[in-house]
């Protein structure tokens, strides 16, 4: 699994079919990450996401033409149809931010 650090405010894992982990590891992953938290010490991502439908989602939407937005644990996370995975801080995102 890669996680790229598009700024400091900002995390992307691209999809990999060969990744033996699945879309719901990569949001932990760069969730914690971006916010320097631990996985362990995160909340469930099930209080934000249904993982299975999530990774459904990705399954079933391979040329990314969807995504799904949804807040964890203080970051603001975008898994697009390919399964490409965005997490960032939403007070430091959006219009007239400078990331």
């Amino acid at each position: 699994m890669k996680i790229e650090r598009k700024s400091s405010h900002e995390v992307f894992s691209p999809a990999s079919y060969d990744d033996p982990d699945g879309v719901a590891y990569r949001v932990v992953a760069c969730v914690a990450e971006l916010t320097d938290v631990s996985p362990m010490d995160l909340p469930p991502l099930t209080d934000s996401v249904d993982p299975d439908a999530l990774a459904g989602v990705v399954e079933s939407t391979s040329e990314g033409n969807c995504s799904i937005v949804f807040p964890f644990a203080g970051a603001q996370v975008n898994v697009v149809g390919n399964g490409d995975v965005y997490a960032f801080i939403p007070q430091f995102s959006g219009p007239g931010s400078k990331n």
